[in-house]
Parts: C-alpha cells; sequence; structure tokens
C-alpha cells in the first residue's frame, strides 16, 4: 500500500465493474465474431513491402472471449446473420473498449473465486431466465465460482442464438493522498458502434437547404 495520511496506509486494490450487454441487433438471432488485424510482408519485387489485412473468425460456443492481449488488433462484432442491409453487408455493431485491465490474482485465491469474471474483458452467454449478475446473486456470501463461470460451464452454441454480452471494466488503483479521503472522479468508458448497419453515415441527417421566396417577389440584381 501507499501512506495517504498520517498513520493511514491505504492498500492497493482493483476495482472491477461488469456491464450485462442484451443486444438485439436488428433480431434476437445473432452472434459474435473476432476481426483481427494481421500484417502481411509482401513478396520481392513488391514496391510495398508490408500491409495490413482483416481475418474474421466465428465464437462459436459460451465462455470467455479472447482479447488479443490488449493490443487493439481484435476486435469483436456483433452480427445478425439473417439479415442483409441494402450494400449487402450482415448488420453490426461493434463493442469497442477504452483499454483493457484484467485481475492478476490466481484463480485459486479467495477473493479471486468470488469475482472469476474480471480474469477477463469479455464474456459471451445465451440468454436465460435467472441470468443476471456477473459475480452470482450474493458474492459476499459466496463460495466461489458462481455468476459467469456457471452460466458458460455447459459450452452451449452461440451461432445464431440469443445472446448477451458480458464487458468488464477494471483498474488497478495505485492509492495515493489525492485519493484520501474521498477518492476523485476516474473515466473509463465503453463503446458501442454501428459496424454495417447503417447505408450512410447517419449523421447526414440534415434536409436539403432551399431558397423560399414570397409570391411576386423578384430577384435582386446589382446594377453595372
Amino acid at each position: 500500500g501507499n501512506l495517504v495520511a498520517p498513520y493511514t496506509v491505504a492498500p492497493y486494490h482493483d476495482h472491477y465493474f461488469s456491464f450485462r450487454l442484451d443486444l438485439d441487433i436488428d433480431g434476437d438471432k445473432n452472434l459474435l465474431l473476432l476481426d483481427t488485424v494481421q500484417p502481411q510482408t509482401l513478396p520481392a519485387g513488391n514496391r510495398r513491402r508490408s500491409l495490413w489485412t482483416l481475418r474474421t473468425s466465428q465464437i462459436v460456443k459460451e465462455g470467455a472471449v479472447s482479447h488479443g492481449g490488449g493490443n487493439k488488433r481484435v476486435h469483436w462484432r456483433l452480427i445478425n446473420p439473417n439479415k442483409r442491409t441494402a450494400l449487402g453487408h450482415f448488420p453490426g455493431y461493434y463493442l469497442v473498449p477504452g483499454h483493457v485491465v484484467t485481475s492478476l490474482l490466481t484463480a485459486d485465491d479467495p477473493p479471486q473465486q468470488r469475482a472469476l469474471f474480471s480474469s477477463n474483458p469479455l464474456w459471451v452467454s445465451r440468454r436465460k431466465p435467472g441470468e443476471f449478475w456477473a459475480a452470482g446473486d450474493f458474492p459476499n456470501q459466496s463460495k466461489g465460482g458462481e455468476g459467469l463461470p456457471q452460466y458458460v460451464a455447459d459450452g452451449e452454441s452461440v451461432t445464431n442464438q440469443d445472446l448477451v454480452l458480458w464487458y468488464n471494466i477494471g483498474f488497478h488503483h495505485l492509492t495515493l493522498p489525492e485519493d484520501f479521503p474521498v477518492l476523485p472522479t476516474l473515466w473509463h468508458e465503453f463503446m458501442l458502434r454501428p459496424a454495417n448497419f447503417f447505408t450512410r453515415n447517419p449523421a447526414h441527417d440534415l434536409a436539403p437547404s432551399f431558397l423560399v421566396r414570397k409570391k411576386g417577389q423578384q430577384k435582386k440584381t446589382e446594377k453595372q
């Protein structure tokens, strides 16, 4: 910990928040894709020596989802494979993380046993009644392993199903005197961004402008 006031030491600790995202992308039958940015070296003789391409793979069963070590190469995309836009795309949304921090505690540590969801930033499960809490209904009285680990233990298919994404935000709190006695505001965020959902930029929604003249009004001309 760190000395934050006379005779007062604040232990280092973690904060984690789990967001249950019950999304229906143009309907309740969706699937989750991983869009991974892949660097590629070009053969000799090309003027360019390298580029990058996009490789897409599908998550097929419930559980923790790869995040690529937080290197921004992996992008999570939820789509509806049963619909097509006017451009021929499957409508979807990206889940865009702010930053990725996972728990450093071992899985057999009692505090971690009560918050196993924090071992990974994203999980996916099929939507089922009663599955609402990432750490279980009563985490402070839990013996461990409840919540998300139980929800996904059967590893059911998540292909073309009603899905729930569980996104977890966290940070390692390096305690400071400036945090005592009340921690000031710290910002952590994520974003849901349309991905081939629209056929154009939806922000461009202004009607075209017209010059309206009163009846009988003539256009003014400048004297030469």
